[in-house]
């Protein structure tokens, strides 16, 4: 999935929600993606977290708590919110 930038709304949710730049770039790199109401969710699955425990090793720990964080991504590539997970992922 390709991001091509990120709207004023998710600009202002990565600051109130306190989402550090660094965790949705994790998400990019090593998060899944859900098709959902036409756009996709990035979202971190038991296997993404694995497979960031591994590359980073103990440091992993230092973000383990970021690991609930998902972010909506319309078709045209833009980012138009993020958050914290609080209910499972339905998976079709």
């Amino acid at each position: 999935m390709r991001i091509s930038g990120i709207t004023r709304h998710a600009a202002e949710r990565f600051q109130t929600r306190s989402i550090p730049a660094q965790i949705f770039h994790l998400l990019e790199e090593y998060g899944d993606a859900e098709r959902s109401h036409g756009c996709d969710v990035l979202f971190f699955s038991k296997a993404a977290k694995a497979r960031i425990a591994r590359d980073w090793g103990r440091e992993f720990r230092h973000i383990e708590r970021w690991m609930k964080v998902f972010a909506v991504v319309a078709d045209s590539g833009a980012v138009v919110t993020v958050g914290h997970r609080t209910k499972r992922i339905t998976r079709h």
